[in-house]
């Protein structure tokens, strides 16, 4: 037998790579990177974002729900999915304790608009004619009523409320709305009622689109931008044909623009058009009072040396600058329409002393006149106008008029201005022989009737005149060599 050896055999140690404490470090390094690298945050924001409505995003957020029950926000989304998936029950159910108990304002605000942001999906999901939509279309006005009232709402919440309600027809309802607008207790950004004012005016409401502009006007601290809004509101108003409620408009808001010329002249003319002679007369007596008293204030300055516009003396001797010919149209124009000649031979008579050249105002002075039967004012007026212009239609008014109230100074030169024109009318010489008659100038008659002999041919002279001419078409033509 083999003898067993007395040395026994050395343990060998396993090598190793990595220490024991160096590995559990190592670990603990890759947990933490793990722990911070999981996109926790990240994911849960993206689920509280979709809108897809699916099914696993929904299971997320209840579980995400479950662990924390109290979370408004991990609530809402999950509304929010179940109005986006068309569960409206489920939605109602899971919005119902925000409604109930909110945590706080702003999650009241946001579930009341989340609670419309449901009701009106549903209204638009329910098929037509249906009895669910017939049940929430009867809904609406007071959905929106109670929707426009939550406290804390953007200016684009309000606005799609109003939308909503024109475009479902119903504009007064958008004006009650409207008018509800508050912000913590104030009235809210003037300028909203400018969109709205746009709004209902795309949807062909006039009236209510008015409305809303004199509401942005009553809150406008600016005096040139209240003016501007001011003539939209009218403007709106004519366009959509109410021209008696513009009118009606326009006395009940004038308020600061009474002093305002350029809106009386925009009065004026708006109440023409209403076919209201009656306001029309109203509008230029205050259009024109405030011309002339701006004629005055110019004039003084100009008297005073502290306007550099040009002036003219007037027939009066005083200072008087250019008056408004377009103002004074429209005011004439305004007064003979509600047969206020009065005042419209006024207004002519005004126009004529401040532009005596111009012969379009001596001709409305005079029409004016004779349509007042005071036929000899229009008679001097008519002179002037024929003398100036050489006018036909003058020279006949004269005609007309001169010899019915025998003023031969004027009857005179028309009837002269006749006989240049057919030099051997024997009617007009007999007339202007007896004119010179009944005025007791026996002279001048002789001395025109020689003018008029030596003017005119005698018989003899005629004769030869006549043989002439029939020799002369009967003499043959010479011919050329």
């Amino acid at each position: 037998m083999l003898r067993r050896s007395s040395y026994a055999a050395a343990s060998v140690e396993r090598p190793r790579l990595v220490a024991p404490h160096v590995l559990l470090a190592i670990g603990l390094l890759v947990g933490v990177l793990f722990t911070v690298l999981f996109p926790y945050r990240a994911l849960v924001q993206y689920t509280l974002n979709a809108t897809r409505g699916d099914a696993l995003t929904l299971a997320y957020l209840r579980n995400l729900l479950r662990t924390d029950p109290l979370n408004p926000e991990l609530r809402l989304a999950l509304v929010r999915q179940s109005i986006a998936r068309r569960d409206y029950e489920q939605a109602r159910a899971d919005l119902a304790p925000l409604l109930a108990s909110p945590a706080d304002r702003e999650t009241l605000t946001e579930a009341r608009w989340v609670e419309w942001t449901l009701y009106e999906s549903e209204l638009l999901s329910a098929p037509p004619f249906s009895a669910r939509h017939a049940e929430l279309e009867a809904q609406l006005p007071q959905r929106l009523r109670n929707a426009v009232t939550v406290d804390g709402l953007t200016d684009d919440n309000r606005m799609s409320l109003v939308q909503r309600a024109l475009s479902r027809g119903q504009a007064l309802l958008a004006l009650e709305l409207i008018a509800t607008f508050r912000r913590n207790g104030d009235d809210i950004d003037p300028r909203l009622y400018g969109q709205a004012a746009a709004e209902m005016l795309g949807h062909g409401e006039y009236e209510g689109a008015a409305r809303m502009l004199l509401l942005q006007r009553s809150r406008e601290p600016d005096a040139a931008k209240r003016r501007a809004l001011f003539l939209q509101a009218l403007r709106t108003l004519q366009s959509g044909n109410r021209l008696d409620l513009a009118l009606d408009i326009a006395d009940r808001e004038l308020g600061e623009l009474e002093n305002d010329t350029e809106v009386m002249y925009f009065l004026v003319t708006l109440a023409r058009a209403a076919n209201r002679p009656d306001a029309a007369a109203r509008y230029a007596k205050r259009m024109l009072q405030l011309s002339l008293e701006r004629q005055l204030r110019r004039s003084q300055f100009a008297a005073a040396g502290l306007d550099v516009l040009p002036w003219r003396v007037a027939a009066g001797g005083g200072p008087e600058l250019p008056f408004d010919d377009r103002i004074y149209t429209l005011g004439y124009e305004a007064f003979l329409g509600n047969r206020q000649l009065e005042d419209a031979e006024r207004v002519a008579q005004s126009a004529v002393r401040q532009a005596p050249d111009d012969l379009r105002w001596r001709e409305r002075l005079a029409t004016v006149q004779e349509w007042m039967g005071k036929p000899q004012e229009a008679l001097d007026q008519w002179s002037q106008i024929a003398r100036r212009s050489g006018r036909e239609d003058a020279w006949d008014a004269v005609l007309r008029l001169a010899p019915g109230l025998l003023d031969d100074d004027a009857l005179l030169p028309a009837l002269e201005y006749r006989l240049r024109q057919r030099p051997h009318d024997l009617r007009f010489m007999g007339e202007i022989v007896a004119l010179h008659e009944r005025a007791g100038r026996p002279r001048e008659a002789i001395a025109f009737l020689q003018r008029a002999a030596g003017d005119t041919p005698s018989g003899e002279n005629k004769k030869q005149q006549v043989q002439g001419e029939k020799n002369s078409k009967t003499m043959p033509k010479s011919k050329e060599a």
